[in-house]
């Protein structure tokens, strides 16, 4: 009968490998987790990164808009100021001039704002080019708001002043086209920036993951294989030297080698589906000790 001096248990798929063996062996593993964990830190840290850049950039991109808006807003209120301007000059004693004063007043209010937004807003950023723009346009817009709160109040004009008003208005209209075409300009370098930038996070993410594959990914796997194949060999010459029998979580025999069925008196396919019972004496196959081992083995305790 048997004995087991040193016993080295494998489980895979519910079967226990028994070698009988004079030495242990020891197993290093390599395992690609904690590479792949850091390879997953690494990029979602550059995707944050990357996408953070994106939301404050769209978040000027937003604001943008609001300005374009507002600019464009500033040449309708100007036109619109003109027109009830020369209305309440046609009509001065009209029923409805009062009603046109009034919505003359809000207009001016609107406007004034309007520039005080552009020119010293909290949220606005203006580029020198803007910036002089919006001086040289200020004088105009001064000219408009002066004459047109007279003749909001019903102070008249003469035609010197109406003409001035009126070249004041197109000059604004002129200078405000450009600060809409400035502000349009710049807009659109801030989404070519954004393209960029988008371009630029995806090469550095390609590149980290093809620099994380090629120099430790690769190695890893290259060494994994090699020590793969050593296992192999090592099984195989365990195979030539030593006696293997494979056991189910039952302790039936399913499978085993030809020294250890030699070493037994049976044949392998005799060995194959018989109970584990046939390799220990009565007192061994009832003791603590065999117990332990299966109870261990079955376990994946070594």
């Amino acid at each position: 009968m048997l004995f087991m001096n040193e016993v080295w248990f494998n489980i895979k798929r519910e079967t226990i490998l028994i070698i009988f063996q004079k030495k242990k062996i020891s197993m290093k593993k390599f395992s690609l987790k904690g590479i792949f964990i850091t390879t997953v830190i690494v990029v979602s840290f550059l995707l944050v990164i990357g996408l953070s850049i994106i939301l404050a950039i769209l978040k000027e991109q937003e604001n943008d808009v609001r300005i374009i808006n507002l600019s464009g807003k500033q040449q309708m209120l100007s036109q619109k100021i003109i027109k009830l301007d020369l209305l309440i000059k046609q009509t001065p004693d009209s029923i409805s001039t009062l009603v046109e004063q009034q919505e003359l007043n809000r207009t001016i209010n609107a406007f004034q704002e309007g520039h005080n937004a552009l020119t010293n807003g909290s949220k606005i950023a203006n580029s020198t080019e803007v910036l002089n723009l919006l001086t040289e346009i200020s004088p105009h817009l001064n000219v408009i708001v002066t004459n047109s709160t007279q003749i909001a109040n019903r102070q008249g004009l003469d035609t010197a002043s109406i003409m001035t008003l009126l070249t004041s208005e197109n000059t604004f209209i002129s200078l405000m086209d450009k600060i809409v075409t400035t502000y349009e300009k710049e807009n659109k370098d801030t989404i070519g920036n954004i393209k960029l930038i988008i371009i630029l996070i995806g090469f550095v993410l390609i590149l980290t993951v093809v620099l994380v594959t090629l120099f430790l990914i690769l190695p890893l796997i290259t060494k994994s294989n090699k020590n793969k194949d050593a296992l192999l060999a090592l099984v195989e010459a365990i195979g030539l030297s030593n006696a293997i029998v494979e056991f189910d979580l039952k302790g039936k025999i399913i499978n085993t080698n030809k020294l250890f069925a030699e070493y037994l008196g049976y044949t392998k396919e005799e060995l194959i589906g018989r109970s584990n019972a046939i390799l220990y004496d009565t007192q061994y196959l009832n003791s603590q000790v065999l117990g332990e081992v299966w109870r261990k083995g079955t376990q994946g305790i070594f």
